[in-house]
């Protein structure tokens, strides 16, 4: 009756393994925000976690359910903003690849929670509907020049130290229920 009612307790355990490991993962953050028949993906490199005061990636990739839009014929604007006061403005120029994409180059000036927000009016009035697109990014890393340690390493390397202790903790779990599974047989 105790070796199955511990077999359970094992099996209860290696079945909740993969849950946590499954809760400990990356998060990536590329988001679609509508607004009518114009959307847009939003992603910041490196890692979808910008770094004050390091350059930083802004990317954008346009969706448009009519397919009328172009970055070519439209004036797109990109606005920064920190606690409500705008920071940085500029149009949105098209990759050179294609006109359905837009990135440049930004520091985030500290640590903080930024607005960006972009909108587009069509140049011509029949091309597609103006269109304005707001994504909030926090900013909680800053760069430190004495650390060389990428931010892909460094995020590789915290994740497997959770894992690691969250596997200590499992095994050291699975090792007091044997024993005391064990002494209590006797």
């Amino acid at each position: 009756m105790e070796i199955k009612r511990l077999q359970s307790k094992i099996l209860t355990i290696l079945l909740l393994i993969p849950c946590y490991l499954l809760l400990v993962t990356s998060v990536e953050a590329h988001v679609l925000k509508t607004d009518g028949e114009i959307g847009a993906v939003f992603h910041t490199d490196p890692d979808d976690d910008p770094i004050a005061n390091q350059q930083t990636g802004l990317f954008f990739d346009f969706k448009d359910k009519e397919n009328r839009f172009s970055l070519a014929i439209c004036d797109c604007n990109i606005i920064i903003s920190e606690n409500g006061k705008e920071i940085f403005s500029q149009k949105l120029q098209p990759d050179l690849s294609d006109n359905l994409s837009a990135n440049f180059f930004f520091k985030f000036p500290e640590k903080n929670v930024y607005q960006i927000k972009v909108t587009g009016k069509p140049n011509a009035q029949t091309d597609f509907q103006p269109f304005s697109l707001s994504y909030d990014i926090r900013v909680d890393k800053e760069a430190d020049s004495s650390n060389q340690t990428s931010p892909n390493n460094t995020n590789w390397f915290s994740t497997h130290i959770i894992h690691l202790i969250g596997g200590i903790i499992v095994g050291l779990f699975l090792i007091f229920a044997l024993i005391k599974q064990k002494s209590q047989t006797k």
